[in-house]
């Protein structure tokens, strides 16, 4: 039970960070629809990265 506990404390300081990390993401990914520049972002990742495209 003891080292359950430990992976959870572990869990819990490195879940805060993602969630900080996505939480910033998402900002950034609202600004960027508001001023149109999402689209062109998504445009650049299909021609870099064609087989994001077959996803999904």
């Amino acid at each position: 039970m003891r080292g359950f506990m430990a992976r959870m404390k572990t869990m819990r300081r490195t879940g805060r960070v993602l969630k900080v990390v996505a939480g910033g993401i998402m900002v950034l990914m609202g600004i960027a629809m508001i001023t149109g520049y999402l689209s062109s972002f998504a445009i650049w990742l299909l021609q870099t990265f064609p087989a994001l495209g077959r996803i999904g």
